[in-house]
Parts: structure tokens; sequence; C-alpha cells
């Protein structure tokens, strides 16, 4: 399994642009799922690459880029990067993507991590905040003497455990959203990346009634962009993770009781929400084409309660189709009171010739007034699935657009669908 996740670095041409993404934080940053538990066609995408300090595992040597794959704190054992990489990489198809990784265990944010006042207070520095300016430059340097042109998009932080521990006094629980404001800016800063995302995730999902934990909880909340909150941080994405697999969770495993760290598919979700965030974020802010109505639109593979049929007041043009096997697929779109910004395209299947439905499979849902409406699925002469849809701003902008999503196995109850990729101009029914 490790080596099926060791695939071949595909490199981008010289001059060209790559996003590069930046991960850090304790250890569930490192990353507590085990390769062993995934599923068999769970792979690195090749066109992910991947760069790693002296205190990150992952069978290949540490300050060299490689291709994505399992890196924590030994080689059976992976963090967020594979989720994030792979996740990304079937949302932004057309761009490079480059991850860049330091993460210790059991490391604070006031000591460990601690940024100092700026650039120049070195002596101030954290010992793994110092690792990790040091790996961050020699990974951007290394991609430069490619003669490429590494872009910092975002950094993904996981964190905050150790200071939930030490509560007591006005500790580091108590400056917890002062601490990581201040990181933030600092990162930005010393990275001279001022616009770059800092996409974390929401920690300790287990309620055990410490002061700790609902200190840092809150200000990991009071630090997110468009909270309430005096400390919000314009760019600051909380991903809530609480919904996730932990540790205890997994099968077979030797530690029952750990309700901190998140196990195998809670940290493989986890890196493809904060994927996702990110994503949907740049989308919103138009820095992927200039226009998010020829950007492909973020896809819920768990789609949220928000969609629920319950909560559903108005749907339209439906389509159905049967995969090779037997199993029915049915498609419209819905969202919203009728046609408009808030529409979103959804998919469902059956296999009992359409007795019963399962829940949601997929939602596409475009950000801010973008629409998504009239899908139609397909099956071709080989057996392939495809599910089209059109794309507009508003009810309709005078050219619209037609995307494909395509699957080679229709009769999987979670097939795997390429990435959303525009057509043409218009709108097919």
């Amino acid at each position: 399994m490790i080596t099926s996740l060791m695939s071949a670095t595909v490199l981008a041409s010289p001059n060209q642009a790559v996003d590069v993404y930046l991960l850090g934080g304790q250890s569930n940053a490192t990353g507590q799922g085990y390769v062993r538990q995934l599923p068999p066609d769970c792979t690195a995408d090749p066109r992910v690459r991947m760069f790693h300090s002296v205190r990150v595992v992952s069978g290949q040597p540490a300050n060299t880029w490689q291709a994505l794959g399992p890196a924590s704190e030994d080689p059976t054992r992976f963090g967020p990067e594979l989720g994030f990489g792979n996740r990304l990489a079937e949302l932004e198809p057309q761009r490079q993507v480059a991850i860049i990784k330091h993460a210790v265990s059991d490391t604070g944010l006031d000591g460990d991590w601690n940024p100092g006042r700026g650039a120049a207070d070195k002596a101030a520095w954290g010992p793994e905040f110092a690792v990790f300016v040091a790996t961050v430059e020699a990974g951007l340097q290394a991609l430069r003497d490619e003669g490429l042109e590494p872009q910092l998009r975002a950094m993904l932080w996981q964190q905050g455990e150790h200071d939930a521990a030490r509560h007591e006094g006005g500790g580091p629980a108590a400056a917890y959203a002062e601490n990581l404001g201040h990181f933030i800016a600092r990162c930005r800063e010393q990275f001279a990346a001022p616009d770059m995302l800092f996409c974390y995730g929401l920690v300790l999902p287990v309620d055990d009634g410490s002061e700790g934990r609902a200190l840092v909880r809150q200000a990991q909340r009071d630090v997110a962009q468009g909270s309430s909150s005096a400390r919000a941080v314009s760019g600051a994405l909380l991903v809530d993770g609480d919904d996730l697999s932990l540790r205890r969770d997994d099968p077979a495993t030797p530690y029952p009781q750990d309700g901190i760290h998140f196990g195998t598919a809670g940290t493989y979700h986890l890196g493809m929400r904060m994927a996702e965030s990110i994503h949907w974020e740049k989308v919103t802010r138009g820095d992927l084409t200039g226009d998010p109505a020829l950007d492909p639109a973020p896809v819920f593979w768990n789609p949220p309660s928000r969609y629920a049929d319950s909560v559903r007041t108005f749907q339209g043009i439906p389509g159905i189709e049967r995969a090779p096997g037997g199993r029915l697929w049915a498609t419209w779109y819905t969202g919203g009171t009728g046609e408009g910004p808030d529409n979103c395209v959804v998919l469902v299947s059956s296999t009992d010739d359409g007795a019963n439905w399962s829940p949601l499979s997929l939602v596409i849902d475009p950000p801010d007034t973008i629409r998504a409406f009239d899908p139609c699925l397909w099956l071709d002469p080989d057996g392939r699935l495809w599910l089209f849809y059109a794309q507009s701003r508003s009810w309709y902008d005078g050219r619209a657009g037609v995307w494909a999503m395509v699957t080679s196995n229709p009769d999987a109850a979670a097939p795997n669908w390429s990435p959303p990729r525009r057509l043409s101009h218009g709108v097919m029914m």
C-alpha cells in the first residue's frame, strides 16, 4: 500500500507557476491515519508534489521534492496532506499543486511555534517555527532552481491541543486567540505573502468538560474570517471536524480511548475539507480565472445538512439513467425557492428499480451568485456514466456553460468521478 501511494512525480514545465501550500501543527497535523486501513483504490495523485522537514518521515529523503505520499511520524501513517492533495487536484486540475510540511507532536503555539515579533527577532523564535521557516525557504528555493515560479496560496494548520492542556492562571489556552492571530500575521509577513489564506481545523472534538478545551475552541472561532469577534482575521478559514472519525473508531485500534486524534478516515477527510474550504474561498474571491462562473464549482461528496430532503423547497429538470449492472441514477437541480443564484445540482442512486433511493451522493454548488442547473445523465457506449449540467451567473448571464463529469464505475455506490470540466458556452437539456 505504501508503494502504491508513492506515485511518480509529474514535473511542472519550466517557468510555470506552482501553487504552494504549507502544512504545520502538532500530532493531528503529523497525522495518525494508518496507510494499511486506506481503501485499495486510495492512491496519491501523481500531479501533486511534496517537500518535508527532517522531523517528518515519508520513506523518502527530507528536504527534497518528491511525489505526494504518506508523511507522518513513520511511513505507516499519514496526515492531512493525502486528502488535501488529492481533493485539491480534483477541484483544480489545471493547477500545479505543491505541499511543504513540517509538524511535530505535542508542540505548543506559545513556545515551540512562537514566531517572535518579526523576521529579525530570531532569538525569540520557537524551535519548531525556526525549522518550519528553514524548510519552507528551502522548498521554495528548490522550485525556483527548477525554473518554476512558486506562489504561496494557503497554509494548513492543525494545532491547539497542547495549549488547551495548559490553562491555569491565564496560560496559553486563554491567550490562544491572540497568539493565533499573531501567528497568522507573522507567517504572512515571514514569507512575503500578505494574501495567503490560513485554513485550520477545530480541535478536541470530544467534550471533556475542561476549561482549556472551551477556551481554545472559542479562540479558534473568534479568529475565523466573518466571526463577530474583534479577533477575526481576513482569510482565516475554520474547518469543523467534530463529526470526523477518531483513532478510537479505527478497526482493531490499539487506542480505544483516544478521542483527541482523528482516525484514518477522519484524517483523510480533514484534508479534503481543508482543500474544499480553500478552493471555495479562492473561487469566491475570483482568484482562479477572475470569473467564478468559468471556474469548476465545488463538489460536495458528503453533503452537509443544508442540502437535506427536509429543507428542500424546490426542484426541477430531473434526469435518469441506468448503469450496466442495473443501478439507477437520478439527478435534478434544487436550492432556493425557484430558478436563481441559489441553485445546485444533486445526484442519487437506487439498486431496487427506484423503490428506494440513496441519500445525496454528491452536490454541485457554485459560490456567490453562480448557479448550477439543468443536469442530464448519459451512459456512453463504453459503459461510462456522464453527468452534464449548466453553470451561469444569476438566472442567465447570456453565456452560461456546459460542464461534465464522468465515471467508469457507475455501478458502485460511490463511483470515482472525474473533476468538472467546462465543454462550451450554452445550456444542454
